[in-house]
């Protein structure tokens, strides 16, 4: 077995000001709070953080700050593009700043309306939007138009009812601890 030493300078290191590495040992020395342990480092926190990144991680490679702070609505009044420089909504990974959005309103919006996007597609029906939103662990969808379907339709389910006839957060968890053993296991801790 041989072993290759990487000489210095190879990787490279981020160049930062000593004020931010003060700043970062000085935040490293301050210990974290038991509550902000728990909800960073626990199960239910990283499905939530993972959620949270792939419904504002977007097809072309990036994550967009301004696009994370639109909330969900099955109505929505503005859609993301992304578009090139040219105008064109194709060929945008040739573009010379291909990840840049655009957000185009779907409808007159008055001021002081808050700007909503759907996280999933609008055009299904009131179940198959609350199945694959909860696929995304983002729960049970409580927009306007939701509410209004649920209301006229008998037959939907109780919104805090899942398929399985357990209430929301109930069987998440149980399931959840039966994954959660297993990864466990698997990485032995």
């Amino acid at each position: 077995m041989t072993s290759t030493i990487i000489p210095t300078g190879c990787i490279p290191v981020p160049n930062r000001p000593a004020a931010h590495t003060k700043q970062l040992k000085r935040l490293l020395k301050v210990p974290i709070p038991a509550a902000m342990l728990s909800s960073l480092f626990s199960w239910d926190g990283l499905m939530e953080g993972l959620g949270k990144m792939n419904l504002n991680l977007e097809a072309h490679g990036g994550l967009f700050p301004l696009h994370s702070h639109l909330n969900h609505a099955c109505r929505p009044n503005v859609s993301i593009r992304h578009i090139s420089p040219d105008g064109s909504t194709n060929s945008i990974l040739h573009s010379p700043n291909p990840s840049r959005i655009t957000v185009i309103t779907t409808s007159p919006i008055s001021a002081g309306v808050e700007l909503v996007v759907s996280y999933v597609d609008p055009s299904l029906d009131l179940r198959s939007r609350r199945r694959e939103l909860r696929a995304w662990d983002f729960g049970v969808c409580r927009c306007e138009r939701c509410l209004e379907e649920g209301k006229s339709d008998p037959t939907i389910e109780h919104p805090d009812i899942l398929e399985s006839g357990a209430k929301v957060g109930d069987g998440d968890k149980q399931a959840g601890g039966r994954l959660e053993d297993e990864l466990r296991d698997f990485l032995g801790v």
